[in-house]
């Protein structure tokens, strides 16, 4: 599953408005798979594309806590289904995207990894509609 399509949803705003709409989509996302029987946990991760592979981005990404993935447990490894990302003002500062107000405006994006999502469905509940959560039905 090291190769995968995404959906993604991107947003953009004033850092408080990126803040909050982090934070709620994480208890959202969380609720969301804890409810449908998908148990696992957002984590901070380190992989983001716009900062390079240095050590120091590394901490900062992991300081910033930028990226948070969810996380389960696959036999003994794990597979981030979803990644909730903030970009800061990466991507406003090199397309001039501004706010009303004209500051910057902050990004986030929300991230599904498809395949892998449809992957652990078929192995969690298999084809049998039945065995779905209701959720999902």
């Amino acid at each position: 599953l090291s190769s995968f399509t995404m959906m993604e949803l991107v947003l953009f705003g004033s850092q408080e408005y990126i803040d909050d709409t982090r934070n709620k989509l994480l208890s959202l996302f969380k609720d969301f798979f804890v409810k449908i029987g998908v148990e696992g946990e957002f984590v901070t991760a380190t992989d983001a594309f716009y900062l390079n592979k240095i050590i120091g981005a590394k901490v900062i990404k992991l300081i910033k806590e930028l990226i948070k993935e969810y996380r389960v447990k696959f036999d003994k490894s794990e597979v981030a289904l979803m990644s909730i990302n903030k970009h800061e003002k990466y991507f406003s500062d090199r397309f001039g995207i501004s706010l009303d107000s004209k500051k910057r405006a902050e990004s986030m994006c929300v991230a599904f990894g498809l395949e892998r999502l449809v992957a652990m469905s078929l192995l969690k509940w298999g084809k049998n509609r039945n065995k779905w959560s209701s959720e999902l039905k």
